[in-house]
């Protein structure tokens, strides 16, 4: 029983102190419900003209909104004790809030960030030169530092023509390229607003190229539409142009490279972008007229003349040997014949690729036997064969008999005469070659064999001596008669 009393007095006290503590609590919340706060506030970043909200308590009580550069707002689009609606203005940059209250002035514990509607509404014209002027319309243009035209060209601010909240004029760079233009507020991290349409870039147009054909070396003429922008000619064959003679808005004149082929000529300007032409330009080519001497002889010379010969850099004569060229002018070549040049026509080139075929066949001269003594000879003696045009020099002709045995120790070279050793066995027969290996000039004999009675000897020889060539015939008929005489 005393034990309940004593626990009776201990509940009581609990109880009167919990009393207290829920009515100390009852009046700091009503001192709370007094107090003007600020939670939260947004969106941020938030654009120039939209609504900005302010969430807390109490915030009926706020007279008005200060935000940075001193832009003050006293008028709400709602105002209620848990939120706060505003227009923002658009004097408004980025920086703290500060909410104005008879409490009391709150600052936010972050930064209010503007959100610059920058956009571009149109530029003009839809197409321009490098370095003509365009303008660029829009909104809040004044926050663009820099202009990017196609092909990474930046143009920056302090480069700008004009500069304000709506327009920007700038100058089309030398090497801007068709494309869409792009502006940027050059931050670290940039806003970038394209254009919805491309710039078109002008480039140089090709309406004729004359004279046709045109000698290299010479003027040609290119006509056309902004040839001025025009840096660099380039040739069908890949020869370059880079200095002209006159250069203007319709017409630019150079000089044709040596090497420059036929067909169209391609300009190229500062981008780099190339224009083709559809006319085309057409080489000229020499004229042959005659070719003298003819027959010529190999080992000599020949003198062409003709039109425009200075074209010429190479002389190709029949067999495809070419001759070297010892002078040349407008008007008459001079070119070594190859000592083993064959009959045909004669081909001449220029550094243009382009070929010229003279009309006629130019032949070579032929030498004419006349003798060969003695007809009877044993083998390591002299053979002694006479005629015209023989030997122009010591490589005219080659000997050879049968084992491939070669006589070139001749013991007299003049022109109609010449002696060369025999060397193989008895009842071999001889044989003359021109350089280039053809038995075009041919003549046979045998050797005798020393031992041999001179009229058996002469039932087993081949007395026929015979030069063979295309148009020549010759036959020893005064052998053919001790052949006879013989039998």
């Amino acid at each position: 029983m005393s034990q309940l009393f004593k626990i009776k007095p201990l509940l009581l006290l609990v109880f009167l102190a919990s009393l207290f503590i829920v009515e100390a609590c009852k009046k700091d919340d009503d001192t709370d419900s007094d107090q003007i706060q600020l939670l939260s506030f947004g969106p941020s970043p938030v654009l120039r003209g939209g609504d900005l909200r302010f969430i807390g308590t109490n915030l009926d009580k706020v007279t008005s909104i200060v935000l940075a550069n001193n832009v003050e707002v006293n008028t709400f689009k709602s105002k209620t004790a848990g939120e706060l609606v505003i227009v923002v203005p658009e004097a408004t940059v980025n920086g703290k809030v500060v909410l104005k209250t008879p409490q009391g002035d709150i600052q936010a514990k972050t930064e209010l960030k503007i959100s610059e509607p920058i956009t571009i509404t149109s530029f003009s014209p839809a197409a321009a030169r490098p370095g003509a002027v365009i303008s660029i319309e829009g909104t809040y243009l004044n926050l663009i530092k820099e202009v990017i035209f196609t092909n990474k060209k930046v143009v920056k601010d302090s480069a700008f023509i004009s500069h304000t909240k709506e327009k920007i004029e700038v100058k089309v760079p030398d090497d801007a390229k068709t494309g869409i233009i792009i502006i940027s507020n050059g931050e670290a991290d940039p806003i970038l607003v394209e254009s919805a349409t491309e710039l078109v870039v002008t480039l140089p147009t090709v309406t004729q190229v004359s004279p046709t054909p045109v000698k290299a070396g010479t003027a040609l003429t290119i006509e056309g539409t902004d040839l001025d922008l025009t840096r660099e000619v380039t040739f069908t064959g890949g020869s370059k142009v880079t200095s002209f003679t006159s250069i203007s808005g319709t017409q630019l004149v150079l000089n044709v490279p040596a090497d420059a082929k036929d067909g169209p000529v391609k300009l190229s300007v500062a981008s780099l972008e190339e224009v083709t032409s559809t006319a085309t330009v057409v080489m000229s080519v020499p004229t042959i007229n005659t070719i003298s001497p003819a027959p010529a002889k190999t080992g000599g010379t020949v003198t062409v003349s003709g039109v425009d010969l200075d074209l010429v850099t190479r002389v190709t004569f029949g067999g495809d040997k070419v001759g070297a060229i010892q002078s040349t002018s407008a008007t008459e070549l001079t070119v070594n014949v190859p000592a083993d040049a064959q009959d045909g026509s004669v081909t001449f080139s220029t550094a243009a690729g382009k070929t010229v075929t003279s009309n006629a066949s130019l032949t070579m001269v032929k030498p004419t036997i006349g003798t060969i003594s003695p007809t009877d000879i044993q083998v390591n003696n002299v053979l002694t064969i006479t005629g015209n045009d023989k030997t122009h020099d010591r490589h005219y002709f080659a000997h050879r008999y049968s084992g491939e045995q070669r006589a070139d120790d001749y013991r007299q070279r003049p022109r109609h005469r010449f002696q060369s050793t025999i060397h193989g066995r008895y009842g071999s027969t001889g044989t003359q070659r021109q350089p280039d290996r053809t038995d075009r000039e041919r003549t046979r004999w045998n050797a005798v064999r020393p031992d041999t009675p001179d009229r058996e000897q002469r039932r087993r020889r081949d007395f026929r001596h015979i030069a063979h060539h295309p148009g020549f015939h010759f036959r020893n008929r005064h052998l053919h008669a001790r052949q006879r005489t013989a039998r």
